[in-house]
């Protein structure tokens, strides 16, 4: 059934009083609701809550898991294979990669508690090792590790009270604020890979 939100601009949800909000209910919110956050979430919003919800030391593995590879890794080595950069246009999508990895590699998501919904699929691994064979180790910008090569089969979250990443009780509040006019200067609306705004939360 369509809603008000249906045809609503996800972006425009994001100035920065709102941001603050999802902030706050995501540092209160369990590990459930954090990965439906995280699985459900609208890239168009910038990339710091799923980065901020993957570097919390209680983050389950399907959690970490689904964000991985529903960034495709493997399309980024086919982009290397091609000759591009992976400081252009993937370059968001690449850090946030190197940030789970990275973790991984740590000994972090040991706990998997969590269904990662499906990722990664069979051809994506495949395609993934293939490309990672051709690259001079130098060159291979990732190394995932095994325990992320694989589906998790763990307890799966309902999704249901969430679009675009944001909570049901969240949209209310941001559509509302939304009818003000909203006179927070273009430079302000700005994120990058994590602002300043994200980096107090993240440690």
């Amino acid at each position: 059934m369509k809603t008000e939100f249906d045809d609503f601009d996800f972006p425009n949800w994001m100035h920065p009083p709102n941001r603050i909000q999802l902030a706050e209910f995501l540092q209160s919110a369990s590990v459930e609701e954090r990965h439906a956050v995280a699985l459900s979430w609208n890239y168009d919003q910038g990339y710091e809550a799923p980065a901020w919800i993957c570097s919390r030391p209680d983050c389950d593995r399907g959690t970490a898991v689904r964000v991985l590879w529903g960034l495709h890794p493997e399309f980024g080595l086919e982009q290397i294979l091609n000759g591009a950069e992976l400081d252009g246009f993937f370059k968001n999508d690449a850090d946030l990669i190197t940030l789970i990895v990275n973790r991984a590699l740590a000994g972090n998501y040991e706990i998997a508690n969590l269904s990662s919904n499906g990722f990664p699929l069979d051809y994506e691994v495949h395609e993934y090792q293939q490309s990672l064979t051709k690259l001079a180790p130098e060159k291979q910008p990732w190394k995932i590790v095994a325990k992320f090569m694989g589906q998790v089969q763990g307890r799966e979250v309902d999704l249901s009270g969430y679009q675009g990443g944001i909570p049901f009780v969240l949209q209310n509040r941001f559509y509302e604020q939304s009818v003000v006019e909203n006179k927070t200067p273009q430079s302000e609306l700005s994120s990058g890979f994590i602002s300043k705004l994200w980096k107090r939360f993240v440690k």
